[in-house]
């Protein structure tokens, strides 16, 4: 999903912010970082998201082994812009199973998420990415 410069990770090719099986790799060395109370993209591990936005996970690790974070939902990526957080792109993706969708920070081809976040391989429909959780 995203990447930082001299990053590897087990299975990984360095520097391509990629980790492979679903494992995770360590983000955000000279970055902002992540928001805090309860704002978009602010952490929601025991802690509240604000009026209008909901808690997201990996569901490939599960609610309670996921890192997770504040989001919201969108129809275009527009409403997902966020300024200082990496190089971690902000997209609106909508789920195969046409649920409404979710803003989500992409950290893939390179792409650094903010401290305090992790690059995360997400299956959804068959297709793979990677986002910051």
């Amino acid at each position: 999903m995203v990447s930082s410069p001299a990053c590897t990770t087990d299975g990984g090719d360095e520097g391509s912010g990629e980790a492979s099986d679903g494992e995770s790799m360590a983000d955000g060395a000279n970055c902002e970082p992540q928001p805090t109370d309860g704002v978009l993209y602010a952490s929601c591990r025991g802690a509240a998201c604000n009026t209008g936005l909901v808690c997201a996970y990996n569901e490939e690790l599960g609610q309670a082994a996921s890192p997770a974070y504040c989001t919201g939902y969108c129809t275009f990526s527009e409403q997902c812009e966020v300024v200082g957080l990496c190089t971690a792109e902000p997209m609106c993706i909508i789920p195969s199973n046409g649920n409404t969708g979710v803003c989500v920070l992409d950290c893939s081809d390179g792409k650094q998420c903010p401290e305090g976040m992790e690059c995360l391989q997400d299956e959804d429909g068959g297709a793979i990415r990677y986002l910051c959780y």
